[in-house]
C-alpha cells in the first residue's frame, strides 16, 4: 500500500512548524511567527552599512592583532631586523586586508 503524498503537507515545513513549537513551548507569541520571518526581522534591525562596517572591522582587527604578533616574534628571534616596524607593517597589511575582505564578504 503505497502513500499519497501529494496530500502530505511538505515535510520540511512540518518539520520546521514542530521544532517552533518545542522550542517556543512557553511563549505564545513566539511560538506563531515562523522561523523565517524572526530572522529576517532580526537581520533588518540594523543597516546593512553598519553592519557590514562592524564586520570587516573585528576581521580585520583580529587578522591584524594575529599578524603582528606572529612577525613580532619572529622578528624578535632574528637579530638582524627590526621587531617594531615589522609588526607594525604586518598589523597595517593584515588589517587593510581584512577589512577589504570583511567589506566584499557579507
Amino acid at each position: 500500500m503505497a502513500r499519497d503524498r501529494s496530500q502530505d503537507p511538505d515535510d520540511i515545513d512540518a518539520l520546521l512548524a514542530e521544532v517552533d513549537r518545542t522550542l517556543h513551548a512557553g511563549t505564545p507569541s513566539a511560538a506563531k511567527q515562523p522561523a523565517r520571518r524572526a530572522e529576517r526581522a532580526a537581520s533588518s534591525g540594523r543597516s546593512s552599512i553598519a553592519n557590514r562596517l562592524s564586520n570587516a572591522t573585528s576581521t580585520a582587527l583580529i587578522a591584524g592583532a594575529a599578524a603582528a604578533v606572529v612577525i613580532g616574534v619572529l622578528f624578535a628571534l632574528l637579530p638582524f631586523v627590526a621587531v617594531w616596524s615589522g609588526a607594525i607593517g604586518a598589523f597595517c597589511g593584515a588589517f587593510g586586508v581584512g577589512f577589504v575582505y570583511g567589506l566584499r564578504s557579507r
